[in-house]
């Protein structure tokens, strides 16, 4: 045994317990909403005009993003939900600053 590491039998119950990393749970409806989200943000900044068939298509994959997020019963973070519009179900574009728009 190395003199820098403790042996598991000399640590506590509760030493054992805290080194243990603990991984948040992801559900399958909160990463299918994610892609949904990064997919309509992708799109919706790809193109300048609404009637563009990818602003149509980022429209139908925040659509799909709402069904599944209804029908799955999560709750969506708050800057997604606040990425689009929920009458339009279009992208909001963020806001830029003039010293924004040099970077």
């Amino acid at each position: 045994m190395s003199g820098d590491q403790p042996s598991t039998s000399t640590m506590t119950p509760a030493t054992q317990k805290t080194s243990k990393k603990r991984q948040p749970m992801v559900s399958d409806a909160n990463e299918r909403i994610n892609f949904l989200h990064q997919a309509a943000s992708l799109l919706a900044a790809t193109t300048d005009s609404q009637s563009s068939s990818a602003a149509k298509l980022a429209r139908i994959y925040l659509t799909d993003m709402n069904e599944v997020n209804f029908i799955g019963m999560t709750r969506m973070d708050r800057a997604i939900r606040r990425s689009y519009c929920k009458k339009s179900e279009a992208r909001k574009k963020p806001k830029t600053t003039p010293n924004m728009s040099k970077l």
